[in-house]
């Protein structure tokens, strides 16, 4: 299994900066099988650490492509990109990896995802000629002992291959196929049934030009396969020690004490710089602004095109190298911005920590204010009914003693419990009354 390389852009020889999201499955000998099979993976799932790509065997190196992703947080995914020829000893060859990489995947639960060209059909629908032949039956078999199936139900699905004979098509028929392992079809089916909106498609794409195939395009929730794009790492703002700052590597706003240290260094050290190009200037601008102030006299007796001829002629502009003055110019501002910006408060370099916009922390900081306050809510509430407990249990003793024996004088009740004692101190209100009055 060899990357493919990336060639270069003077005389197309490969370099050694190689793709990391392109294999390839090569022939030792490419003179003997002229076929190839590649497969692409997005840059985000495919970095050293997450993409495992798997060797096969001579023999079906150019026929079959094997990587495994396997990014953070993500169930396994396995990708074999494979080119079955009409050679029946090959193409069962091709069928017996796909198979025991199927049961070697299938028992931690990873799912495999087979794609390519397999010069069969899955129904005899999805040829023009409506006929199976020898390799559409040994597929069919493949198909029926694994359990691999399309993503869409086979039958009248789009054709992909064209056979041409003298310019027009003569046969139609389905031969490039995405096959998904049981475990995905299930996966798909229970996530479709969970959010209808996300569901597995696919299609196939009308490329003109001279191509005998068609491109498919098969779409697969993630969230049903459980694969998930890796985390790109937190970019650090930390300079390099030998590299010029700039504005990203500030923190902004500039303090007022730094900027009045900035100053001070600008009149320390660009002070002789400024000096010398004005007066490099000097003589040019007293003839320009003596020029513009006659063009500019009220009386308009000065004549224009005499007086611009004259400044054109004068020795002192002359003499000015515009080009090289300009450059000393822009070395004179790019020295004061870089004292400048070593006056500055260098940024933190990053942790690695995620930090939300200040929309999400607005939301957070609310939610976390509901919950404080449904904390103290729900704390008031239970020391609330935590008092009227004890007042509840007294009531009921006190009720269930008169209701025994209502003749009889019941029970006196803590004062602190009723507000009134002499209440329950006799049964028609007389010793009540008298105990009130001696009170």
């Amino acid at each position: 299994m060899d990357r493919v390389l990336r060639p270069h852009p003077n005389n197309g020889t490969p370099t050694q900066q190689r793709l990391p999201w392109t294999w390839a499955s090569l022939a030792p000998k490419p003179t003997e099988a002229p076929e190839r099979v590649a497969l692409a993976i997005s840059e985000r799932l495919s970095r050293p650490e997450h993409l495992t790509c798997l060797g096969v065997a001579d023999h079906l190196k150019g026929y079959v492509c094997h990587c495994r992703i396997a990014t953070p947080g993500s169930k396994p995914l396995h990708v074999i990109g494979v080119y079955a020829p009409e050679e029946l000893s090959t193409r069962k060859a091709i069928q017996k990896y796909c198979h025991a990489a199927l049961i070697k995947a299938g028992k931690p639960g990873e799912h495999v995802i087979i794609a390519g060209d397999f010069n069969a059909v899955a129904h005899a629908g999805e040829r023009s000629t409506g006929k199976l032949d020898t390799a559409d039956k040994v597929h069919a078999g493949f198909l029926r002992d694994t359990g691999f199936a399309p993503i869409c139900k086979p039958g009248a699905r789009d054709r992909t291959y064209t056979q041409t004979q003298n310019g027009r098509g003569t046969h139609h028929s389905r031969i490039d196929d995405i096959l998904l392992s049981p475990s995905a079809h299930a996966s798909l089916k229970a996530h479709s049934q969970q959010r209808p909106r996300e569901t597995a498609y696919e299609s196939v794409t009308e490329c003109g030009g001279l191509f005998d195939h068609k491109p498919l395009h098969a779409r697969l929730p993630t969230g049903a396969l459980k694969v998930y794009a890796a985390t790109p790492p937190a970019p650090q703002y930390a300079p390099e020690p030998d590299a010029p700052r700039t504005w990203n590597d500030v923190v902004l706003p500039v303090a007022r004490p730094r900027l009045d240290a900035a100053k001070r260094r600008m009149e320390a050290e660009l002070t002789g710089e400024t000096a010398d190009l004005l007066a490099k200037l000097s003589t040019a601008s007293d003839a320009i602004q003596a020029a513009v102030d006659a063009i500019q006299d009220p009386s308009g007796q000065t004549d224009v095109a005499a007086t611009l001829e004259a400044l054109r002629l004068n020795e002192a502009i002359a003499a000015i190298n515009v080009e090289a003055l300009a450059e000393d110019l822009q070395g004179a501002l790019n020295k004061g911005l870089g004292l400048l910006l070593g006056e500055c408060e260098l940024k933190k370099p990053r942790t690695g920590k995620l930090h939300p916009n200040r929309s999400l922390s607005k939301k957070l900081r609310t939610l976390i204010r509901e919950q404080t306050s449904a904390k103290d809510r729900l704390s008031r509430l239970s020391n609330q009914q935590g008092a009227a407990q004890p007042c509840n249990e007294a009531e009921d003793a006190g009720t269930g003693s008169n209701s025994n024996d209502p003749e009889q004088n019941a029970p006196e009740l803590p004062p602190s419990l009723t507000g009134d004692p002499g209440r329950h101190a006799g049964s028609n209100g007389g010793p009540g009354r008298s105990r009130r009055a001696r009170r």
